[in-house]
């Protein structure tokens, strides 16, 4: 009897630690990089928004399909190449300076990435990316504060961007 209580505990305990630790941890954050091309703003912004072009360039994505892409409404799905899928639509985008998208239709996390584009002197771009995931479940929020890597994520998007246009991604940390 007293195995079973032990054992009881202990799967008890188990089962609550996540919980406890994820209604700790803050249900958003936010993440941002910066980085700075040497290519003009237009052909960045261009790589950057052609939706479908992202396969070639991202190492990460399996496919892109589009929903809608029309001036009003752009709506896509993407197909990591580990994980599931990531419904995105487009909130605002002022061309060669401003795209904000969120992430829509997932009932496990939502968030919101910003993509802000400055053109520099001498044909060079910044560009300042923000994402700032929401995930409400307690449960979530502890596996993703253990197994997902915001950053890292975020590194490996620029470095693909970069290598897209022939510069070499330098992290910052």
């Amino acid at each position: 009897m007293k195995i079973l209580l032990v054992t009881l505990g202990v799967i008890v305990f188990v089962a609550l630690l996540p919980l406890i630790i994820g209604l700790l941890l803050t249900s958003e954050k936010s993440y941002t990089k910066t980085f700075t091309f040497n290519a003009p703003v237009d052909k960045v912004w261009n790589i950057v928004t052609d939706l479908k072009g992202q396969e070639k360039w991202r190492s990460d994505v399996k496919e892109i399909q589009i929903i809608s892409n029309t001036k009003d409404s752009e709506i896509w799905i993407e197909q990591p190449k580990n994980g599931p899928s990531i419904k995105f639509q487009t909130k605002e985008k002022i061309e060669n300076q401003l795209w904000v998208m969120e992430i829509i239709d997932n009932p496990t996390f939502s968030g919101k990435w910003v993509g802000a584009f400055e053109a520099l002197g001498g044909n060079r771009t910044k560009v300042v990316f923000t994402e700032s995931p929401t995930i409400p479940n307690p449960y979530f929020r502890t596996f993703s504060f253990l197994f997902l890597y915001m950053d890292k994520t975020m590194d490996l998007y620029l470095e693909n961007l970069a290598r897209e246009l022939g510069e070499e991604y330098v992290k910052k940390n």
